[in-house]
């Protein structure tokens, strides 16, 4: 598989092509194994969306977004997660996986899955988007999610005080999820939060006055 992706280029194909071989595809009996299908994926979108100067175009979006209903988790390991870990990876590219993220297609259990790779990686600023992406998709969580992303968070706090990204993404977890912070996670988020010096840190102190009562 890998051998054809190569021979055909797929890279270079413009997105309008792009689009109607997904349908393709996308219609195949019997559908595409797991490795086949993260091949074709990495093949079909990764250098393509790395290679962004500008946002994406619709057919891409479209492309990517059909491709990931039906793919989700060869679309997670092949294309989001190598993206995430790309130095090459910025607004552009971010754009694209927050547009994912948000698309009324995506099924509640792809952000779950989506969620469960990003835990898993190293975060940086990009990290934050997506994952404000998610919570404003109201993604479910177990409770033993939730204690993860929450620990993530802490962890984040003495590198990211001055990102923007990170407080808001704070702010969304403090005021949507505030039933779920127990009194060790609001103690902990209140040591992260300390150093921070961006212009939502009285909103953050707000919010964590709230945990308190």
């Amino acid at each position: 598989m890998e051998l054809l992706c190569s021979q055909l280029q797929l890279p270079q194909l413009p997105d309008g092509g792009l689009l109607q071989l997904c349908s393709c595809l996308l219609s195949l009996t019997p559908a595409l194994s797991i490795s086949s299908a993260c091949v074709l994926a990495r093949s079909l979108f990764l250098d393509r969306i790395l290679s962004l100067q500008a946002s994406a175009s619709r057919l891409l979006r479209v492309a990517l977004i059909s491709f990931c209903v039906k793919y989700t988790y060869p679309v997670c390991q092949a294309v989001l997660v190598p993206l995430l870990q790309d130095p090459g990876m910025g607004p552009m590219q971010t754009e694209v996986l927050c547009s994912l993220i948000k698309d009324e297609a995506l099924e509640p259990d792809i952000h779950v899955q989506i969620l469960g790779q990003v835990l898993e990686l190293g975060w940086r600023e990009e990290t934050f988007l997506v994952l404000q992406a998610l919570l404003e998709r109201q993604v479910e969580m177990t409770s033993e999610v939730f204690s993860v992303l929450v620990q993530r968070l802490c962890k984040e706090g003495p590198a990211a005080t001055t990102s923007m990204a990170y407080a808001k993404l704070m702010l969304t977890v403090m005021t949507k999820f505030q039933a779920s912070i127990s009194e060790q996670q609001s103690l902990d988020l209140a040591v992260a939060l300390e150093p921070n010096t961006t212009f939502l840190k009285k909103s953050l102190q707000a919010a964590l006055r709230h945990l308190a009562h």
